[in-house]
């Protein structure tokens, strides 16, 4: 009897932990996703607190190239195509009030508001 409890305790345990690692890897992509739009918001604060405003050339230029992970997975995403997601990032950092933009001379600038210009 003490056995029989055993390998039913057990294969409890693993039936849980199983579930646990099919929701972990169902909600992957998202979690990466996210991860990697908080990485290059990121490194979008920092290039312009540094360089005070920004073409999207140069915004694109920054985020070129970043990778995110999560630490329970091998698999990684990174920005292959710049073009597409810096217009992503820029809306939404504007919609969360951390950047705004203005035009000068037929181009449009980027600038964090704390900054006041």
């Amino acid at each position: 009897m003490k056995y029989v409890l055993y390998v039913l305790l057990t294969t409890v345990l693993t039936m849980l932990l199983i579930y646990a690692g099919y929701m972990k890897e169902k909600t992957l992509p998202f979690e990466l996703t996210n991860r990697l739009f908080k990485k290059c918001s990121k490194k979008i604060h920092e290039y312009l607190s540094e360089n005070e405003e920004a073409s999207i050339i140069d915004l694109k230029k920054c985020i070129k190239d970043v990778r995110a992970s999560v630490y329970w997975s091998r698999k990684k995403v990174s920005v292959t195509n710049p073009d597409q997601f810096i217009e992503v990032v820029t809306e939404n950092m504007m919609k969360q009030g951390l950047l705004k933009a203005r035009q000068q001379n037929g181009k449009i600038l980027y600038y964090l508001i704390s900054e006041n210009k």
